[in-house]
């Protein structure tokens, strides 16, 4: 009997294990961890992880000025008015028509919009990824641009989200998706080609042993295919022009897409102008809806005068530099104010080498349609955060096609747990490092992971914070503006006011009059058009207001201080300064109200001989 030390090792005879088979027979939780691990997985995981929290921060925002605005606005439709005539913004009617469907929908509440936007921003996610296996040939670039984007988007926080611009961009993806989608063939067997409904020299040999019945029923819906995704894509710019009109401007890029890509398959001249002419007139639709619609109700002038004669004013006052500069700058902010991930991610998806053939199209074609996007942001030239907010989703893009590439060299199906893991890890802490240097929105108190923290606990009740109106004030104010103020005002005014009462804000507060459910006096639901500096529209405004008073006075009136807004009015003055320069509004207020009591920033008076 040998020793121990004589005996042959017991794994002598067996085959190397590989790393594969060492897993499936160790233990489960290891099992477990390898699969989470595999690269693919772990960044599924990773992205629907963040789009799923950035979705849970948008549905607890409240609304900012701009959105009690719209709220107001749909709320006043919703009761048979119209926008510009009988509640008066200054924005494109496509917004109230959102608010008003939310409400309608789910109710009087802040949380009917934040649903809306949630569901519109995951349509934008799901377009990307079908995008990505089209440009790509894989998901993944897709899957990291929709966290990327839904993160973004929930960083622009209460006060820049549920803008125009937070809807226009999913109906911009979904569109593009919509063009990508040409890409591929009708049928099986059937090449690229014929599937745009143009015939080459060789396809003819390649189909010969398709039936002629057969082949041109193929033909027949490839075209009808075409006909009715070219009038999808133009009717989802004309909604998105009705929402903000330089967003409209993408169907000029995809038409001549789609036409340079008929033309470079074999089409004739007139062939590739058909889709400009299909996605042009089809843009046209929705506008054209909503022209008549405005003309039927008699509100049209009002609308005219809104968008044809105030707006151009306030255009106006941002107009400094030259339109080159404008540009740059506009584009410069896009692309490295608000994220890393997006300068780091478009500049590795032209240095690293493509991966598919169709990348680089659709890479330009994204990049087409965000240069009309900056062109519109240098037209309006105030470059607020949320005029990004269409475009920073388009960019996302265009970085997850290049953070796609580095993913792939990064975290290979590598076989080695240990090596699996390093890489890993290793790729979610430069995600979390990037994802927490950098925010392009500061006008929020505590920052956005903090006020990330305070909401997750609210949802959670584990703080100090237990109800809605705790967090409103904890974490919704801006500048001026403090929600908890507009709600203890919108107190008051229901104390001292009746159901049936009207009353009148004069101030940049509309909020006041949805938190009382007291309807506005006048049309004028903010003093914005009585301030400006233009002579002509401030004139035309306070002569309508006064009218509008002097034939119901309101049974009480507030006034706001410290609403200074030079890049809306043209001057420093708020509000309660604003007065002096209105002599009518001024002796209307001193002679028939009294005040009742101060709130914060604002002033509230009732009348001095009630009805």
């Amino acid at each position: 009997m040998g020793t121990p030390a004589s005996r042959p090792p017991l794994s002598a005879n067996r085959p190397p294990l590989s790393s594969s088979s060492l897993a499936a027979e160790a233990s489960p939780w290891v099992q477990a961890l390898w699969r989470l691990l595999e690269p693919t997985r772990l960044l599924s995981v990773l992205t629907w992880a963040v789009v799923v929290f950035s979705c849970w921060q948008i549905l607890l925002f409240s609304y900012g000025r701009d959105q009690s605005i719209y709220a107001l606005v749909a709320d006043r439709m919703l009761a048979g008015d119209m926008p510009y005539r009988d509640a008066w913004d200054f924005k494109t009617p496509g917004i109230f028509v959102l608010f008003a469907a939310a409400q309608a929908l789910f109710g009087k509440a802040m949380s009917s919009i934040r649903i809306f936007e949630v569901g519109f921003l995951l349509a934008g996610v799901f377009a990307l990824r079908g995008i990505s296996t089209i440009y790509t040939g894989r998901v993944q670039a897709g899957m990291i641009a929709g966290a990327l984007g839904a993160l973004l988007h929930a960083k622009f926080e209460f006060w820049h989200s549920g803008q125009p611009e937070s809807f226009g961009g999913p109906l911009t993806l979904v569109a593009l998706y919509l063009v990508a989608r040409e890409r591929k063939p009708a049928a099986e067997g059937v090449t690229e080609r014929s599937s745009l409904g143009i015939e080459d020299a060789g396809s003819e040999q390649r189909r010969s042993s398709i039936p002629p019945g057969l082949e041109r029923a193929i033909d027949q819906a490839s075209l009808r295919s075409n006909y009715l995704s070219w009038i999808a894509i133009g009717a989802l710019f004309g909604l998105a022009f009705l929402l903000k009109p330089p967003l409209g401007g993408g169907a000029v890029v995809c038409a001549a897409h789609i036409a340079g890509r008929r033309r470079v398959a074999g089409a004739s001249g007139l062939q590739s102008l058909l889709p400009i002419v299909i996605i042009g007139v089809a843009s046209l639709l929705p506008i054209l809806l909503c022209t008549a619609w405005f003309v039927a109700r008699g509100a049209w002038p009002d609308l005219a005068w809104t968008l044809f004669e105030f707006t151009p004013g306030y255009t106006r006052l941002g107009w400094h530099g030259s339109p080159i500069w404008m540009f740059y700058y506009g584009f410069k902010e896009a692309l490295a104010h608000f994220s890393w991930w997006l300068p780091l991610g478009c500049v590795l998806a032209f240095a690293l080498p493509q991966r598919h053939s169709a990348e680089r199209e659709g890479v330009n074609l994204f990049l087409g349609v965000v240069f009309m996007h900056v062109a519109g942001i240098a037209l309006q030239a105030k470059f607020f955060q949320y005029h990004y907010g269409a475009t920073l989703i388009l960019l996302a893009f265009v970085a997850g096609v290049g953070l796609d590439k580095l993913h792939a060299i990064w975290c290979p199906s590598i076989a080695l747990l240990r090596r699996r893991l390093t890489g890993s890890l290793a790729f979610v802490a430069l995600w979390g490092a990037l994802s927490v240097m950098q925010n392009g929105v500061r006008d929020v108190p505590h920052g956005f992971w903090a006020r990330c923290g305070y909401r997750m606990l609210f949802t959670l009740q584990l703080g100090d914070i237990d109800t809605r109106e705790g967090l409103d004030k904890k974490l919704y104010y801006v500048a001026d503006y403090r929600l908890s103020a507009d709600r203890q005002v919108a107190a008051r005014v229901r104390e001292i006011t009746a159901a049936t009462d009207a009353i009148f804000v004069w101030g940049f507060e509309p909020l006041i009059y949805w938190l009382s459910d007291r309807l506005p006096v006048s049309r004028y639901i903010y003093d914005v058009p009585q301030r400006v500096v233009w002579e002509e529209a401030r004139q035309r405004a306070r002569r309508e207001l006064m009218t509008d008073l002097r034939r119901e006075l309101p049974e009480s009136i507030i006034v706001q201080r410290g609403d200074r807004f030079q890049y809306v009015t043209g001057d420093k003055l708020d509000s309660r300064q604003a007065l002096a320069t209105f002599p009518e509004l001024n002796t209307m207020l001193m002679r028939e109200y009294r005040l009742d009591s101060e709130i914060e920033d604002f002033e509230v008076y009732v009348r001095r001989i009630p009805r």
